[in-house]
């Protein structure tokens, strides 16, 4: 606190304890007062020697609340380089990372590929590809995505997770296998096999991103308790380390997600605005709010308020240009389903089939990551029946070929339904099936309304009582107003629940 007192007079004994100040600030969960430190160290300013090294710490401790200030100080660093390659590998994977952040994502592939091609060292070089392969997993446009997830596939086939550099690229593969569609026993091989360890969620030298991503790899799975646990530890990480900015928007974002999936609708509808309020901190134009956003607009359509979703929508401009960096669900197949909620089919399917083009490109075939052609399906069932079968027959075989029960039931439901028929009946039973022991409430609550609905139009009300009522149960445990308000609509008109059970009907209404 004296040091930051005084005067600069080009002292290295200055620059030396403001340093060793802002370690420990950083290790106590203090990353501002660190950022201050080191501000003042590099006003001092260090010896020519010792400045790409102070530079690399400013930008470290910017990144925690402004990747962009951090780009301005890793790039003077990468500049002011001395020679000494250990601290330049450390500035690049910063640099990268940083550029990540910011939507940069193709400039930090082409920085790390050109770094890894430079070095000599088999250990740095692995190092650097796997960051590498870990930031072109985000490239939204990524014009060597098949021959990348060759080489990665290639790469980690005798690694045994026996270092963190290995588990990483475990990690790597499994979440290349979850976009892939490979099956998901693989998938959850590589999983299993990467978690260790020295994985934390504020690990300066790997990041937030490796445990974020195999968190995601067991959502994906059906493995939502465990993504849901360790997205809470993170959290709780986060918090406890000072990372009070774009990373504990991510965290929040992204538990929302898993939260959704579950059915947990009103705590994931928490978490997204509380990760959308830490985006918006760092500027209405940053890119950590694409993920609060797409999450929560979902979310609202789900809980039946699409007026709401639409709004929030239009007031934070969720429209084109969409980001170069993938985001988890595809923000354009959102604004697809928020059309589709608002009973424009032409434009949703404008949007499915644009993101489904790009998706395919990059060979992201797995309907369980992006459900595009199962809603292109919904889009198309007035105006071309026959397309809508084929494009959600490809998703339930895509479904098939990954295997979980999630993605498989929502493909055999809207299967089922475009189907029709007994054929089409049975194919919605067996979605029943898959999701009754899986975690995926919202949509087994889905189904059963579906079902129910089915059965009393082909066979009559009595059939059709026990899936309406188990549907309407479970759709308001998940707080899916609008989903409990069609079956208890349904259930009314059949005689087996009081009119006065709808909403806006008190008793008066029917005396």
């Amino acid at each position: 606190m004296h040091l930051l007192a005084t005067e600069p007079c080009g002292d290295p004994w200055v620059v030396e304890q403001l340093r060793l100040a802002a370690d420990q600030d950083k290790k106590a969960g203090a990353p501002h007062s660190a950022l201050r430190c080191l501000q003042r160290a590099m006003n001092e300013p260090p010896r020519r020697e010792e400045r790409a090294a102070v530079r690399y710490e400013l930008g470290r401790a910017w990144f925690v609340n402004s990747p962009e200030q951090a780009i301005i100080h890793l790039r003077a660093a990468l500049a002011d380089d001395n020679g000494d390659r250990v601290l330049r590998e450390s500035i690049v994977l910063h640099l990268s990372r940083a550029l990540g952040y910011t939507d940069q994502v193709a400039e930090a592939v082409e920085l790390l590929d050109a770094e890894a091609q430079a070095v000599h060292s088999h250990t740095t070089r692995l190092r650097l590809q796997a960051e590498h392969f870990l930031w072109a997993v985000w490239w939204v446009d990524d014009p060597d995505y098949h021959t990348r997830a060759r080489r990665l596939k290639n790469l980690v086939v005798r690694l045994e997770g026996k270092n963190r550099t290995e588990r990483c690229l475990l990690a790597l593969r499994a979440w290349y296998g979850v976009v892939r569609g490979d099956p998901m026993v693989q998938v959850l091989a590589s999983a299993d096999q990467a978690w260790g360890p020295g994985l934390t969620w504020t690990d300066e030298e790997w990041g937030f991103e490796i445990p974020g991503l195999l968190a995601l790899t067991y959502m994906y799975c059906d493995r939502n308790d465990r993504a849901e646990e360790l997205f809470t530890e993170g959290i709780d990480e986060l918090r406890a380390h000072g990372w009070l900015g774009t990373h504990l928007s991510y965290a929040y974002s992204l538990r929302s997600f898993v939260r959704y999936r579950q059915g947990k609708l009103a705590l994931a509808e928490e978490d997204c605005r509380a990760g959308l309020r830490l985006a918006m901190r760092l500027g209405s134009l940053a890119q950590a709010r694409w993920y609060p956003l797409s999450v929560l607009i979902e979310v609202l359509i789900a809980r039946g308020r699409v007026a709401e979703a639409a709004e929030l929508a239009e007031q934070h401009d969720f429209k084109e240009p969409f980001p170069n960096t993938v985001v988890t669900p595809v923000p354009q197949t959102v604004r697809g389903e928020l059309r589709l909620a608002m009973n424009l089919p032409l434009e949703a399917e404008d949007d499915f089939r644009e993101a489904g083009e790009k998706l395919e490109n990059r060979g992201v075939s797995n309907p369980a990551w992006c459900p595009w052609r199962i809603n292109l399906a919904k889009a198309l069932a007035m105006r071309d029946p026959e397309e809508a079968y084929e494009e959600a027959c490809e998703a339930l075989r895509r479904a098939y070929r990954f295997g979980a029960p999630s993605a498989m039931g929502m493909a055999l439901r809207v299967t089922g339904r475009l189907e029709g028929g007994q054929k089409g009946l049975s194919k919605i039973e067996d979605a029943l099936m898959w999701l009754e022991h899986s975690d995926a409430r919202y949509e087994y609550a889905l189904t059963l309304v579906e079902y129910g609905m089915v059965l009393r139009r082909e066979f009559g009300d009595r059939d059709a009582v026990d899936p309406l009522f188990e549907g309407l149960t479970v759709a308001v445990e998940c707080g899916a107003d609008a989903l409990a308000n069609a079956a208890r609509g349904e259930l009314v008109d059949m005689g087996q629940l009081p009119p006065s059970l709808m909403p806006g009907r008190g008793p008066e209404e029917y005396s």
